[in-house]
């Protein structure tokens, strides 16, 4: 399953995500402050999940037709396979992490961020 992931500082100082399914269907929601924690918590997941390969974690369930708003239930319900990583490991996992911030944080409002995952 393939995911296409957008993440868009907009004119008014917040940030959207939208992740768009192989099919074109998506979910989209609104992550809060451009400068705030929703964008690197949705970032951090796409690293750990595409770097890790994690099936059933966020991005897998969107993938899968699971909408943003489901998430409240579904952290409840369901489980991934959590690894164990070396430190070094981890380190790749925060580089890769502080790229991507830095990649965000020179967006200008009106710009997106978009990456994909193939899960």
């Amino acid at each position: 399953m393939a995911l296409k992931l957008r993440y868009k500082k907009k004119g008014d100082g917040s940030a959207a995500f939208t992740a768009v399914r192989g099919d074109g269907s998506s979910t989209t929601a609104q992550i809060g402050e451009a400068g705030g924690f929703g964008p690197v918590h949705d970032l951090a997941h796409y690293v750990v999940e595409n770097q890790v390969c994690i099936k059933k974690g966020f991005l897998g369930l969107l993938a899968s037709g699971w909408s943003v708003e489901d998430f409240n239930w579904t952290v409840q319900s369901q489980s991934a396979e959590i690894p164990c990583l070396s430190p070094e490991e981890l380190a790749a996992l925060r580089q890769r992490l502080a790229a991507l911030r830095d990649q965000w944080d020179a967006l200008t409002p009106g710009e997106t961020l978009e990456l994909r995952i193939g899960l």
